[in-house]
């Protein structure tokens, strides 16, 4: 036995994920714009929601190619 774990499929690390719930929940609780002005995020919404939508993407891509 190696200890080698082989899935189906790649996943998304945990720390990732968890950063993921954590600024969900932010948005439930506070909304976008309350979310933004308590972090300091001096953007417009839309460009804001628009970079975090690609980078949750782009993490999400990640996790099907092992080479990345």
């Amino acid at each position: 036995m190696t200890g080698l774990v082989v899935n189906r499929a790649l996943n998304v690390p945990a720390e990732d994920r968890r950063k993921l719930r954590q600024e969900l929940h932010f948005y439930r609780k506070f909304g976008i714009s309350g979310h933004m002005a308590r972090v300091g995020i001096r953007e417009p919404e839309d460009r804001y929601l628009a970079r975090l939508l690609a980078q949750r993407a782009g993490e999400l891509g990640r996790a099907d190619r092992p080479d990345t």
